[in-house]
This record gives structure tokens, C-alpha cells and sequence, in this order.
């Protein structure tokens, strides 16, 4: 079957795009390749070998959705051991904004955001063999919820042949999973999102560098106050993310490789040693309309 992976790491991403800019208004679906771990919703480990993905992003007067989903195949490492070859997660990110202020180089947004993470089968969560007791209420956290609300405030910058977006998104309700496995509910998260155009510009792009970075607070799970003297809004630092990557733009054809690095702050396995890591790349070919 060696052939079958050399094809599909090499025509991976397929992508349907319209209007003015690839980066501002499209259509896509995608099937890609991953290689490296990312923490799932049921706090397992999971290995993708394959995604499929699909994202519609546009404008329709004053309003601008963005919807991403994304169906996970491969390995997870559970708490009964390794499971070989079968789906894993389905991921689903939807966002309504409203433009508060528009023109050509500079626009904020304001809007709510949801996130839901499906997980398919029945994984043991592997974080029930070493899951420490924390202050925060993180025991009374389920790993199975799947569901985020929030509200959400952005800046999109355009100058020259760089492009800068930077987001802020409060969390009303829901959890997710940090990087070493533990089930967190998020406060807020900061999304950082910036593009440089070595050939090409905004609005017909040939040859791009991009780095992304997120970072997340988490709130008290166990009823505590939002605002207090000692843990800034009873929260504290958990996790920063990182993405840098290229996107190659051939006619109709897009080429992209993106390392990720999903960093654990503050809270980890070990008491002497709280951190933890997942780290991969992933890779694809689309085909722009």
C-alpha cells in the first residue's frame, strides 16, 4: 500500500474558493495527512493519519460566518492501550460575527462562537491513570463534554504584504483538553493569526509564510468568584499553541505544510515538572474554483 500513501501525502487538499481574497472567502473541503499527536475531547492521546475537513467562511453584508469541521482517522492511545486503524473525533467550530467597523485595511468584528468535539467510539480516557488533584475543581470536570459558547471581539489588519488578525474569545460554558490530557474549563483565549506575502499579496496570493498562536486561561471549575486578589479573574495560565507553516499558491492548485506545537502550561503529570507537549506536521495539495 506504499503507493496509496505516497498519493495522498502528496494530493491531499481539495478546496472550492470564491469572492475577493482565498484568506477571507471560500468554500474548501480537504482530506489530509497528520503526523504527531494531538489530546482528544475523552482525554486520549490520538495519532491522526488522515483528515477530512470541510470550511465555508464569507460575507454577506454586515455579517461574516465561519464554519470548520473536521473528521479524524487513526491511532489513540487510551487507557486500555494502543487502538490501531479507526475514526476517532469529529470536530466542529461555528462563528457569526458582525462588522462594528469596515474598510479596506482595517476591520473589527464582533460576534459568539461555538465548539463541538464528537468523539466516535469507545475510548477509555487515559488520563484516569494519572490525573492529579488539582485546586481548580479540574476532578469535577467530565472528559466527555463536548461542547463550547463564546463571545468573541476581532481586529483584522491588512498592510502592505502582511496580514495580522487577532482575536479574543470569552467563554460562557464548556470545557476542553489540555495538552496533558486533563479536562480544563477555558476562561478566555487569545488567537493570533499572522500571514506574510513573499510573492503574491492579500488578494492574490502566490507564496505565503504564517504563524498562529493561541493562548488559553482556564477559570475555576468549583464555584469559586471570577474576580479575585490572588489568580487573576480566579484563573490561571494553561496552555499556548503555536502553528507556523507555508502555502504555496500554483494556479489553481494550493500546497501547504504546517508544524504545530500544542503547549501545556502551568498544570502537568508531575508536580515538579507541570508541562506537556503535542507536537506534529501535517501537509496537503487543494484545487482552488
Amino acid at each position: 500500500m506504499r503507493w496509496l500513501h505516497i498519493i495522498t501525502y502528496s494530493l491531499v487538499f481539495f478546496s472550492f474558493s470564491t469572492a475577493q481574497s482565498v484568506f477571507f472567502n471560500r468554500t474548501e473541503f480537504a482530506l489530509g495527512f497528520y503526523s504527531g499527536e494531538i489530546q482528544g475531547i475523552k482525554s486520549n492521546i490520538l495519532r491522526p493519519n488522515y483528515f477530512l475537513s470541510f470550511l465555508s467562511k464569507h460575507d454577506r453584508g454586515n455579517y461574516r460566518y465561519h464554519i470548520f469541521s473536521r473528521f479524524l482517522y487513526g491511532d489513540a492511545r487510551t487507557a486500555t492501550g494502543d487502538v490501531n486503524d479507526k475514526p476517532l473525533q469529529i470536530d466542529i467550530f461555528l462563528k457569526l460575527y458582525r462588522y462594528f467597523f469596515k474598510e479596506k485595511n482595517f476591520r473589527i468584528l464582533l460576534g459568539g462562537a461555538s465548539e463541538i468535539y464528537i468523539p466516535i467510539g469507545d475510548l477509555e480516557p487515559l488520563i484516569y491513570e494519572v490525573k492529579v488533584q488539582y485546586g481548580a475543581g479540574e476532578d469535577k470536570i467530565p472528559t466527555d463534554k463536548k461542547f463550547n459558547v463564546g463571545v468573541n471581539i476581532r481586529f483584522d489588519g491588512v498592510y502592505k504584504k502582511f496580514f495580522s488578525s487577532l482575536e479574543i474569545q470569552y467563554y460562557i460554558y464548556g470545557n476542553r483538553v489540555a495538552p496533558n490530557l486533563s479536562p480544563i474549563a477555558p476562561l478566555f483565549g487569545v488567537f493570533w493569526k499572522n500571514i506574510v506575502f513573499i510573492k503574491g499579496d492579500f488578494y492574490k496570493p502566490t507564496w505565503t509564510l504564517f504563524v498562529n498562536g493561541v493562548f488559553i486561561m482556564q477559570k475555576k471549575y468549583d464555584g469559586s468568584k471570577i474576580f479575585t486578589k490572588h489568580d487573576f479573574f480566579a484563573g490561571t495560565k494553561r496552555e499556548f499553541d503555536i502553528e507556523m507553516g507555508t502555502d504555496i499558491f500554483i494556479g489553481r492548485f494550493h500546497i501547504f505544510f504546517v508544524f504545530y506545537g500544542y503547549n501545556n502550561l502551568n498544570r502537568g503529570w508531575s508536580r515538579t515538572e507541570p508541562k506537556a507537549f503535542r507536537d506534529g506536521f501535517y501537509v496537503g495539495v487543494g484545487f482552488l474554483m
